[in-house]
């Protein structure tokens, strides 16, 4: 799957998959239809290189369809391709990979019990660096209707895909989970809304998705706000910090949407990059993951 690389595309920490364009930093829209649905948001505004822009999940053949990840398999004809699932992990997460396609693509997706949100991140260990991927947080059914005022705790489930640059000598993305705890303020900052949270209890699976131990940190998801308009998160800033110490080893940013009855639901999503020294390894890493929580 993978070929070798020039000394100057491994310093410039470009592609190593086959084919495509190694100096190529944004590869656009590969031919399919951009998701502009409201109550649906993308990684893409957080991170350049998420560059997935639509995410449609099949519960009949519990299958993901996917538009702009390059070499996940897309077909010439809709610029989509599909992700299977291969496995699960605690917290409801299912594991899925690309069915074709130069690269090997990974993924962790979840739909709520509910079935009001469901939320998806998708990385490949077919870059130098952390390469191109996806996430996507989105309201599944119907328009959301928000408390003007209260305090509510959502808890939940987080899954996530890492991957590690090649100084590393880690050579396959992992998975991780953790329990997701997040408190909303409808009332303040006046009527807007206020939002924080937490992902803790974190673990850390190989790429088949057998246990490699528990990690002593946790995910701290920084103060954000309730975008009324359209019942989404305008999240902040997210870290990575130590157990002892809280010492910032990663650093980046989240958001979400409200989903179900009067904003029950939570699906976020959440992408960090920075230094792993734990169970699965240590190197330069970036973590793509998903919340779904509910209150």
């Amino acid at each position: 799957m993978f070929s070798r690389v020039l000394p100057i595309l491994i310093a410039a920490g470009l592609l190593t998959g086959c084919g495509g364009n190694p100096f190529q930093d944004d590869p656009g829209s590969d031919g399919g239809a951009a998701d502009t649905a409201t109550g649906s948001v993308y990684g893409g505004a957080m991170n350049s290189d998420l560059v997935m822009n639509s995410m449609v999940y099949d519960p009949a053949t519990d299958e993901i369809v996917v538009n702009n990840i390059p070499f996940d398999g897309a077909t010439a004809a809709n610029g989509q391709a599909t992700y299977a699932r291969t496995g699960s992990l605690p917290g409801g997460f299912g594991r899925y990979e690309n069915t074709a396609g130069a690269d090997q693509y990974y993924a962790v997706f979840r739909r709520s019990a509910s079935g009001a949100v469901e939320g998806g991140a998708f990385a490949t260990a077919g870059y130098v660096s952390f390469g191109y991927g996806g996430a996507a947080a989105k309201r599944v059914a119907g328009n959301v209707t928000l408390p003007s005022s209260g305090e509510y705790t959502f808890t939940g489930e987080y899954a996530a895909v890492r991957v590690f640059d090649s100084a590393s000598g880690i050579n396959l993305p992992q998975y991780v989970t953790g329990t997701a705890e997040i408190d909303v303020d409808f009332g303040d900052f006046d009527g807007i809304g206020a939002i924080i949270g937490t992902v803790t209890g974190r673990q850390v699976y190989d790429v088949n998705g057998a246990p490699l131990g528990v990690m002593q940190d946790y995910i701290s998801l920084a103060l954000g706000d309730v975008d009324r308009t359209d019942g989404t998160i305008d999240g902040g800033g997210a870290s990575i910090r130590t157990l002892v110490g809280a010492t910032e080893t990663a650093s980046g940013d989240w958001s979400g949407v409200f989903g179900g009855v009067n904003g029950t639901e939570i699906a976020g999503i959440v992408v960090v990059e920075g230094t792993a020294n734990d169970v699965g390894g240590s190197g330069q890493m970036r973590e793509t993951g998903v919340i779904i929580a509910l209150r």
